[in-house]
């Protein structure tokens, strides 16, 4: 029961976030800054260190979230189909590397998946996809075509992990 109201609660508030975006304004800048803010603070965490400071991982964390969003928010509020193309660009690297992965190692290609998500050459397959994902739907704007292809593309893949995680006893979270 506690896990079907947890994921009736993240539906809720994922409808709202949809519908405060379709208004636009400045809550539509909000929400497309938090949710860039999140896709890029792991991956962020795992490359600072703060050496003399590692007793207070909360105030690290606090500190790196107020750094990024010092850095997204501007730029959300100057360029929102840029941010916006960050986002989906963000998303789909991130479904690209951390699934992709998970297939090569099963498939024998990679021999540790988590090993290949934490070094260089994952980080590097991560910026790469970024970079050309970014180009590719800051120019599909330009064009006007929409993001309908990362729609189509990506829906599949967001519906099937939601329902594994759904049904595998975790909550559900947000791309």
């Amino acid at each position: 029961a506690e896990k079907l109201s947890a994921s009736a609660l993240e539906l809720l508030g994922a409808l709202l976030v949809c519908m405060l975006i379709i208004h636009g304004g400045f809550a539509q800048k909000i929400a497309i800054a938090a949710s860039l803010v999140h896709l890029l603070v792991p991956k962020v965490e795992a490359l600072v260190e703060f050496s003399e400071h590692q007793d207070m991982p909360a105030w690290t964390s606090l500190l790196l979230h107020m750094a990024l969003y010092a850095v997204v928010f501007p730029l959300t509020l100057l360029s929102t189909s840029l941010a916006l193309a960050m986002t989906a660009a963000a998303c789909g690297a991130r479904l690209a590397t951390e699934h992709g992965a998970r297939v090569m190692a099963e498939t024998g290609k990679l021999p540790d998946a988590d090993a290949f998500l934490a070094s260089k050459s994952g980080y590097f397959a991560l910026g790469g996809l970024l970079a050309a994902g970014t180009l590719w739907q800051f120019w599909a704007l330009l064009a006007e075509s929409g993001l309908g292809y990362f729609g189509i593309l990506y829906f599949p893949a967001v519906a099937a992990e939601a329902i594994v995680g759904l049904l595998a006893g975790g909550s559900a979270q947000a791309p």
